[in-house]
């Protein structure tokens, strides 16, 4: 929102991982306000309304990071970005996976060569 990255801070259902650590620390490195803490639906939704919510993404083991384009809430369909991938979401899922593949320099020592 408003070209900060918000995330809910590690309580409640919100699990400590390593993918959201990898998210946190580059959208930090790339100068992206990075925010943890609690954001209601009511506050998402009239940041879509208003347009200052740029792209919403989940992060995780399995599916590195999820871009959603759409969220339904009573009743009412509200598109994310038209639809689209965001830009934040698509670049750190290809850093993230240049990362874990050696395809790019890992300068935060998170993977170890295995042979």
């Amino acid at each position: 929102i408003n070209d900060e990255l918000i995330t809910p801070p590690l309580e409640g259902s919100i699990l400590h991982g390593i993918t959201r650590d990898s998210v946190v620390q580059l959208a930090s490195d790339w100068g992206i306000k990075v925010t943890q803490k609690r954001i209601s639906i009511d506050e998402v939704i009239g940041a879509i309304k208003d347009g200052s919510l740029q792209e919403i993404f989940a992060s995780g083991t399995a599916a590195v990071i999820s871009p959603v384009g759409e969220l339904y809430y009573q009743g009412e369909n509200f598109s994310v970005n038209n639809g689209q991938v965001g830009e934040l979401a698509e670049k750190l899922f290809d850093i993230l996976q240049k990362i874990q593949f050696g395809w790019l320099e890992d300068s935060h020592g998170w993977t170890l060569r295995v042979c």
